[in-house]
């Protein structure tokens, strides 16, 4: 009796599809890296939720120090009209992300001992408080990250989350100074498509999937370890003028910050 070549068939099917993920996911970062330039590309809205937000902090409503770059949300953005017929403008904040408990970034132009508090609050889409830390302003303005601890629950895949980044500079720390806001959403990712390149490639992959989260937290970490690399630096300058950001570019890069306990 001859076996059954059915078995066979889907084996080969099988390697010839993973091979097929892998070639065409080598073949996006290779364009990428090619180009010497990290394009962020975009992905389309968002199926849930409601991603309106804002990703500079504006003027201050209380006592903060004059700045001459506001408080910034290091994400995509875009400029949209609420209403075909009213013609509202809105900014709509919101990103992607692979991690069950992903990594925000901020540019925070003050000091510590400028304000009174800072605080970072994720909220699910009924407006349940899902996180909410008070966090330790640096030393030096600068780029500072806020990853949730392990002791978040982690975010279900294909749920719109909301983040809020407060400023409080009144003493009383009741109303909120200046602050940014916007959504996150986890979407899945297949782990073949980036389990055989470095680094710095799955940088240019997250980025051409509209990843965003994992694209700057995985070139951040890539920064914090290699500071004075030329090709992150370019990369890093690129990957923020590409989402409209370029005069975030300078800014230093600072590993803070800690949340605090008891506030």
């Amino acid at each position: 009796m001859k076996c059954p070549l059915r078995p066979m068939k889907f084996m080969t099917a099988t390697v010839l599809a993973l091979f097929s993920t892998l070639y065409f996911s080598s073949l996006l970062v290779a364009q990428g890296r090619s180009t010497n330039s990290l394009q962020f590309k975009m992905p389309g809205p968002p199926s849930r939720g409601t991603p309106i937000g804002r990703y500079r902090g504006g003027a201050s409503r209380g006592s903060c120090p004059q700045v001459e770059l506001p408080l910034t949300a290091l994400v995509p953005f875009e400029h949209k009209l609420a209403s075909k017929t009213q013609g509202v403008p809105v900014t709509n904040v919101w990103g992607l992300t692979v991690s069950e408990r992903p990594t925000f970034w901020f540019y925070v132009p003050y000091e510590k001992g400028a304000a009174y508090l800072a605080e970072f609050v994720l909220q699910d889409e009924e407006e349940v408080d899902v996180y909410r830390s008070a966090i330790a302003l640096p030393n030096q303005p600068g780029i500072v990250s806020v990853q949730l601890p392990s002791s978040a629950p982690a975010l279900e895949l294909n749920k719109p989350y909301y983040w809020f980044f407060k400023i409080y500079c009144n003493q009383d720390k009741k109303n909120v100074s200046i602050f940014v806001e916007g959504m996150v959403q986890r979407v899945s990712l297949s782990e073949t498509e980036t389990q055989s390149i470095d680094s710095l490639s799955k940088v240019y992959f997250y980025a051409q999937k509209g990843i965003w989260y994992d694209t700057i937290t995985t070139l951040a970490n890539l920064r914090y370890s290699k500071p004075t690399d030329s090709t992150l630096t370019e990369s890093w300058t690129s990957l923020l003028q590409s989402i409209g950001l370029k005069d975030m570019a300078a800014a230093p890069l600072i590993k803070c910050c800690q949340p605090k306990v008891g506030y």
